[in-house]
């Protein structure tokens, strides 16, 4: 049966499309390279290999694997790698500083961490930018190991050049994003394939926000396309996010005025990208799992402790006590079970932000959102404050009560305004003391 199953691989790894090849993890492009290089440690870091390039297609890398003989060594490996890919620089950029004032400072490290865009490859040579997915303009990254833009970390960038006036580069900031939701119908975690399986906290609408700030609200209707298709995923709605017919982020509460969301991640394995760290994770928490709970599902368990640490990735707290059911070790991670505060929060401004440029459009939609705000509010106080602590925390989607553990993610609903004032001075109170 093992022949067999090795015959359909190559069949299906020839006969598939170079355009679904393109999209396709290292973990699933490699197979057994990738998990023996992941095993062995060929690099200390988890993350190195995933962003390799191939010097030539990927399927005669894995025939030339095929044939060395088994088990190789950690040393025949790593030499196996240099010869067929190119490896991803992890020196960094060695940056002077030449100002002592702190705007002048930051100023210069955007030319430092700017790379130019990433073009689509021709058919033929489909793997030429490796993991990495094509952006139509220059994008920021956050340096080091990070070589590749991140979804909700770029906001936060925006403010910098929208600070400095850099204008056109917001713009191909926001049209990067765009463009990977209009392809993908979301918004990946980043730029590389191993992130085609979730998502970040939803900031487009905050960075169309911004940059409408500076180039008026025809900007809310040039981007309103991805804006929808970014809703849609978080709505449960967008088979082509994921492998399976649609989205898991959405799930139901009582006396919500909507369904409401949580961070999703669609594998059930290792992050290729932390592969070996998620792989310690795993044994351990088995172990713990087993030892208190003898004859049970120990695979099942696994795959849903998978998706619990790729969603708390999907969510940018990774990794924080908030998803961690003894607040202290990563192996009681529940991610799935909670309904976020601020995931909630940036979905609302979503839907104000879609409004807005439907408003912009001249067609109703605006004024319905207004009306409703009050409403709203009340549904969400209901939801996510917890009165005792008066502050607003996420919703707890096992138990459907709000859970009493605080975060600094409580002050969303302040900035977003969901709360109203008196609620908004108990936070205040509480923030302080």
């Amino acid at each position: 049966m093992k022949w067999r199953a090795a015959v359909l691989w190559i069949l299906v790894a020839i006969g598939t499309p170079a355009r679904s090849q393109a999209l396709l993890p290292p973990d699933q492009l490699y197979g057994e390279l990738f998990a023996d290089v992941q095993q062995l440690h060929v690099f200390a870091d988890s993350k190195t290999f995933t962003d390799c390039i191939p010097k030539k297609e990927p399927r005669l890398i894995v025939e030339a694997y095929r044939l060395l003989k088994k088990p190789v060594s950690r040393a025949t490996l790593q030499a196996f790698v240099r010869q067929h890919f190119k490896l991803p620089d992890t020196t960094g950029v060695v940056f002077t500083q030449t100002s002592k004032d702190v705007r002048n400072h930051i100023r210069q490290l955007w030319q430092v961490l700017q790379r130019p865009q990433v073009d689509t490859c021709p058919a033929r040579t489909w793997w030429c930018n490796g993991s990495l997915l094509p952006l139509p303009g220059p994008y920021i990254v956050p340096g080091g190991r990070f070589r590749e833009i991140y979804y909700w970390d770029s906001y936060f960038t925006m403010l910098g050049p929208r600070e400095d006036s850099a204008f056109r580069l917001m713009e191909h900031m926001v049209e990067n994003f765009a463009a990977l939701a209009r392809k993908h119908g979301f918004i990946p975690n980043g730029n590389r394939t191993y992130y085609l399986s979730r998502s970040q906290p939803p900031f487009f609408s905050m960075m169309v926000s911004l940059l409408a700030s500076v180039k008026g609200d025809t900007v809310y209707t040039r981007y309103l396309d991805a804006l929808k298709a970014e809703r849609s995923y978080w709505s449960g709605r967008s088979p082509a996010a994921f492998d399976a017919p649609a989205a898991r982020t959405v799930v139901t509460a009582p006396g919500a005025v909507r369904n409401i969301s949580r961070y999703w991640d669609d594998k059930e394995i290792p992050r290729q990208e932390s592969h070996r760290e998620d792989v310690a994770t795993e044994s351990s928490a088995v172990r713990l799992f087993m030892s208190e709970h003898p004859g049970g599902n120990a695979d099942s368990f696994s795959k849903r402790l998978y998706r619990h640490i790729r969603a708390a990735a999907a969510s940018g707290w990774d990794f924080s006590s908030r998803w961690l059911s003894d607040k202290k070790n990563l192996e009681t991670i529940r991610t799935l079970d909670i309904a976020p505060v601020d995931l909630n929060c940036l979905l609302f401004f979503l839907d104000q932000a879609i409004a807005r440029a439907h408003n912009t459009n001249g067609e109703p939609g605006a004024r319905a959102l207004t009306d409703s705000m009050p409403l709203v509010r009340r549904k969400f106080r209901e939801l996510y404050f917890n009165d005792s602590l008066g502050w607003f925390c996420d919703y707890d989607l096992e138990s459907r009560q709000i859970m009493d553990h605080p975060t600094l993610a409580g002050m969303f609903p302040l900035f977003f305004g969901l709360a109203d004032s008196a609620d908004a001075a108990r936070a205040a109170v509480y923030l302080q003391a």
